[in-house]
């Protein structure tokens, strides 16, 4: 099950066109671990959620407001 954090994580990932290897490049996150998280397995720290969002175009505040 996906939660609210992740769904909108996918939905800027999807908006940006960018794949996992993509994301994965731009942030330094192995794109393994992004698609673990991706499929509700773990969850990604703050950092790491900031990371994601100046990855796709947004700023973490963003995010945070519409969930």
């Amino acid at each position: 099950m996906k939660t609210p954090l992740i769904e909108k994580l996918t939905e800027y990932r999807i908006e940006s066109g960018l794949s996992y290897d993509k994301l994965g490049e731009r942030t330094g996150i192995s794109s393994s671990t992004i698609c673990r998280w991706y499929k509700g397995q773990g969850v990604p720290s703050l950092d790491e959620i900031e990371m994601l969002c100046e990855a796709m175009g947004h700023d973490i505040s963003d995010i945070f407001v519409t969930i």
